[in-house]
C-alpha cells in the first residue's frame, strides 16, 4: 500500500523496497501468496499470484491429539461422560487402545499403540479417534483432560493438556412449593447459595384457551398472552438460609408415660410425673424460632413453666412423624447466609422453600457465592452458576407430566404415612410461607383436590426485600 500525503515529493528514481509481515503458525500444506497494490492510480487493485511456499509437518506433528469431544455437552453428576480424542497419524497403525482414569479434577486419557513387532504400517496419513467413558458419579466441577501416548518410540510418554469440561449437578425434581438442589464442590468452604427469581408462575391471560395452564411463551396460549402476576419480582434475588429451631430446654409434655421406663425408652430423658407425661429431658427440636427471645418466652402448656432452649440454625427436618426419616431443609431469605453447605449436607439433596417458590412454569437460577464476595454479592464476578430448576404444574406431586387423580392417591398415602410414599416437600401445599417443620395435614390434601379440579394457585401476593 502506498500511503503518502497528497502532493508528496516523490523523485522519479528506481528505488528498492521491501515489506514484512509475520503469520501465526500454519498447518502443514502448500500456500499461495496473492499480492494487491493499493494507492497507485496507474495500477488497478487486483489480486495477483506472486509465489507459493510449503509448510512441512514438524517432528512429532501427530501428537498431541488435535480434537477432543466430550459428550453429553451439558454433563451432570448423574451422566456417563464419554471423551473422544482424535487427529491424523503418520501411518496406518493408528492408536487402538484407550485407558481412562481420574485424579481429582484431572481426567487422564492414555492412548496406546498396541501392535505386534514388525507390523506392516504403510506411511500414509490416516485419521484416528478413540473414545472412553467415565461412569457416574463425577462430582460437579471443572475437569481438565490430559492425554499421554504409549507405544511410539519417537514420542516420550508425557501428559498433554487437550481440553476441559464442566460437570453440573444433576437437576433434582422440584416440587410445587420447594426447589431442590445438590451442592457439592472439590473443596469445602464457606459459601452462600443465591436464588434468582427468573420466571414466576406464568399463566395465559383471560380469553385464551386455558387460563389456568402455565405457559412459557405466547405460543402456549394459542393466541393469548403469557403473563405473570409477579412480574416486578422477576430478576430479584433471594438466599438460602438455615431454619432457626429451639433446641433443648424442657420437653413439652406430649410424651405420655406409665412408668419411668417409658420416658427412658423415648431416648430424650426426663421424668415420668405430673399427669403421667415425660417432663424435662431434651426436646427434639421441632419448634421454629426467630431469635433467642422466641425460645425464652415459650411456655409449657400444662405447668406454664418456661421451656427455655437455645435458638440454633438447622438444615435437617423430620420427613415423617412415625418413621425415623429426615430431609435437608432450608428457607429463602433476603440476606445471604455463608455456611459450609457442602460439609453440612454431606451429599444430601437440599429442599428450599419460601413464598417465592411457586408452581406452574416458575424458574429459578441457583448460584454458588464464595465468601470472597461477602458484602459485594450483587457485582461479584467470582460466583459459580450451579443449576436452573423449574417447578411442575400446581398439584403435580409425582411424575411431573400432568395433574391427575394419581397425584391424590400419592397425597392420601402420604397422610397415612405408608412406606415408599412421596417426601414431605412434595406434599406440603400450604400456607404461603411453608414451614418445613410442620407435618402434612388435611388442608394440604384439600388444596391437592382443588388442583386436580384445575382451580388456580391460591396465593396472589409477594413481599419484596427491603
Amino acid at each position: 500500500m502506498l500511503d503518502y500525503p497528497e502532493g508528496a515529493a516523490c523523485t522519479t528514481v528506481i528505488t528498492p523496497w521491501s515489506l514484512s509481515e509475520t503469520l501465526d503458525p500454519l498447518a502443514p500444506g502448500t500456500y499461495s501468496i496473492m499480492v494487491t497494490l493499493y494507492g497507485d492510480p496507474s495500477v488497478a487493485p487486483v489480486p495477483t499470484a506472486f509465489c507459493s511456499f510449503t509448510v512441512a509437518r514438524a517432528e512429532g506433528w501427530w501428537w498431541p491429539p488435535t480434537s477432543c469431544k466430550v459428550e453429553p455437552v451439558d454433563a451432570t453428576s448423574s451422566d456417563e461422560t464419554t471423551i473422544t480424542l482424535g487427529g491424523d497419524w503418520p501411518n496406518s497403525c493408528v492408536p487402538n487402545v484407550a485407558q481412562i482414569t481420574t485424579d481429582g479434577n484431572t481426567v487422564n486419557f492414555d492412548v496406546v499403540l498396541d501392535y505386534p513387532a514388525g507390523a506392516d504400517c504403510p506411511a500414509v496419513i490416516t485419521p484416528w479417534s478413540l473414545s472412553a467413558t467415565l461412569g457416574p458419579p463425577l462430582t460437579p466441577d471443572t475437569y481438565s483432560v490430559t492425554a499421554t501416548l504409549y507405544g511410539d518410540p519417537t514420542v516420550e510418554p508425557a501428559p498433554n493438556s487437550v481440553c476441559s469440561f464442566t460437570v453440573k449437578p444433576a437437576n433434582p425434581i422440584a416440587q410445587n412449593r420447594y426447589i431442590a438442589m445438590e451442592v457439592s464442590a472439590t473443596e469445602s468452604e464457606q459459601t452462600a447459595i443465591e436464588v434468582t427469581l427468573a420466571m414466576l408462575h406464568h399463566t395465559c391471560s383471560p380469553g385464551s384457551w386455558n387460563v389456568l395452564d402455565p405457559c412459557l411463551s405466547d405460543a402456549y396460549c394459542r393466541g393469548g398472552v403469557c403473563q405473570t402476576p409477579f412480574a416486578e419480582f422477576e430478576g430479584q434475588k433471594r438466599y438460602v438460609n438455615a431454619i432457626q429451631m429451639c433446641r433443648g430446654g424442657t420437653e413439652d409434655g406430649r410424651g405420655m408415660c406409665e412408668s419411668q421406663d417409658d420416658c427412658d425408652d423415648r431416648g430424650l430423658g426426663g421424668t415420668c410425673e405430673q399427669m403421667h407425661t415425660c417432663q424435662g429431658g431434651t426436646e427434639p427440636g421441632g419448634n421454629a424460632c426467630i431469635d433467642q427471645a422466641a425460645c425464652d418466652v415459650r411456655m409449657h402448656p400444662v405447668t406454664m413453666i418456661p421451656r427455655g432452649g437455645t435458638c440454633l440454625p438447622s438444615i435437617t427436618c423430620e420427613d415423617s412423624e412415625t418413621r425415623d426419616t429426615t430431609f435437608a431443609c432450608a428457607v429463602l431469605g433476603c440476606q445471604p447466609e455463608y455456611r459450609d453447605w457442602v460439609t453440612e449436607l454431606g451429599g444430601r439433596t437440599l429442599f428450599a422453600t419460601g413464598p417465592e417458590i411457586m408452581p406452574g412454569a416458575s424458574r429459578y437460577e441457583i448460584t454458588l457465592v464464595p465468601a470472597s464476595c461477602m458484602g459485594n454479592e450483587a457485582s461479584c464476578a467470582e460466583t459459580l452458576p450451579l443449576l436452573t430448576v423449574g417447578t411442575p404444574r400446581w398439584g403435580d406431586v409425582e411424575d411431573h407430566v400432568g395433574v391427575s387423580t394419581l397425584d391424590l392417591v400419592h397425597m392420601v398415602d402420604r397422610m397415612m404415612e405408608l412406606g415408599g410414599t412421596i417426601l414431605k416437600p412434595a406434599a406440603q401445599f400450604q400456607p404461603q410461607q411453608v414451614n418445613p417443620l410442620n407435618p402434612m395435614d388435611v388442608r394440604d390434601l384439600a388444596l391437592a383436590v382443588d388442583a386436580v379440579k384445575f382451580f388456580p394457585y391460591p396465593y396472589k401476593t409477594l413481599t419484596p426485600c427491603e
